[in-house]
């Protein structure tokens, strides 16, 4: 595979990242800018379907062409295993193009939505940093481990894309209750 495959694949990274981020965010967002108030665990559940599903769809969409990662943290992954699911040099392109897409589809969404990003950036009242970084831990290695036993490991077959999008479905539900 050379510097061309690259390029393609690292395209559709950067595409599918770009959809990715602004279906997660414009999902979790058009709640709350359209109904003007706060919606409290109902804006929870939207942020959480929108980027589970988001995921879901752009991994069933972009699988094919680039394997559909969307993710710096599975690309690193992948990079590092034993039988090199994904090259260095590939992976590097990924992460390139997954940082921009990400930058990408947020831009889009500030530019469309009429109130600004209410992204929950913040731990939960309570939650220390030492906590927030355990979760963060679990459940970024609940991802990896649903992307290696239904995509790398092949044993997903066409609901592979679903195991993974459900896997960010609930890790965020569990990461912000925590």
């Amino acid at each position: 595979m050379g510097l061309k495959d690259d390029f393609v694949t690292s395209l559709a990274e950067f595409i599918g990242t770009t959809y990715f981020i602004f279906i997660g965010l414009g999902g979790s967002d058009a709640i709350a800018a359209f109904s003007g108030k706060s919606l409290g665990d109902i804006k929870l559940f939207a942020t959480a379907f929108s980027f589970g599903w988001s995921l879901m769809i752009n991994v069933w969409l972009w699988s094919d062409i680039s394997g559909g990662v969307l993710n710096p943290a599975i690309t690193i992954a992948l990079m590092f295993t034993d039988d090199q699911e994904l090259r260095i040099r590939r992976g590097i392109f990924y992460i390139i193009a997954q940082f921009a897409g990400a930058i990408l589809g947020s831009l889009l969404i500030k530019l469309f939505l009429p109130a600004p990003i209410a992204a929950l950036t913040t731990l939960s009242d309570g939650t220390t940093i030492l906590q927030g970084l355990v979760i963060e831990i679990i459940t970024t290695s609940l991802l990896t481990l649903t992307v290696y036993t239904l995509a790398v490991n092949e044993r997903g077959g066409f609901m592979k894309s679903f195991g993974i999008g459900t896997s960010v479905l609930i890790s965020v539900l569990v990461g912000k209750v925590l």
